[in-house]
């Protein structure tokens, strides 16, 4: 990713597992509502070296990648909020949704090009949050980078020291 994108602000990333082998499990959950799978896909992140590490660290919070409220209402909730939830408890690790997504293409609709383009300014930082040293950027699937970097910079331009983005899954072979 260091090399696709003009400026990496992540700090670290980390993928728990390819996408081919949780590719059904994750498009029921996602698409489909079946929550009950959240258990499985959670626990790819039960026994990631950098939460682990992260656990006793002061000022540390784990963030969803946020998603437009239209998919919300699509979908019937927020798969990455709910995930992060569940590994936050696991952890004791606190979780919660700092950030704004504005609309955009599904980023799984564009080019490689168009995706790096696409989520420049798509984000933002809720009002009045507090932000923490260390943010531990949640989301299901990594492509180019180029949603969680964008987020990243959004956390760094707020003074956030360090971001690592943690993926599900990467669909690159």
């Amino acid at each position: 990713y260091r090399h696709e994108l003009p400026e990496l602000y992540l700090d670290q990333i980390e993928v728990m597992t390819s996408y081919h082998s949780i590719k059904d499990t994750l498009e029921a959950y996602k698409y489909r509502s079946e929550r009950e799978k959240w258990d499985r896909l959670a626990r790819f992140f039960f026994d990631s070296p950098t939460l682990q590490s992260l656990k006793t660290t002061e000022e540390v919070l784990i963030v969803p990648v946020p998603m437009h409220w239209s998919r919300y209402i699509l979908r019937g909730y927020n798969h990455i909020s709910l995930l992060s939830k569940i590994i936050s408890k696991h952890l004791d690790i606190p979780s919660r949704s700092i950030m704004r997504s504005s609309f955009s293409p599904r980023q799984s609709h564009l080019s490689k090009e168009k995706r790096l383009k696409n989520r420049e300014w798509g984000f933002s930082l809720g009002k009045w949050v507090k932000i923490p040293e260390i943010v531990v950027l949640i989301d299901d699937v990594i492509s180019t980078g180029s949603t969680a970097n964008a987020c990243a910079k959004i956390l760094k331009d707020a003074w956030v020291k360090k971001v690592y983005g943690l993926f599900l899954a990467s669909n690159r072979d």
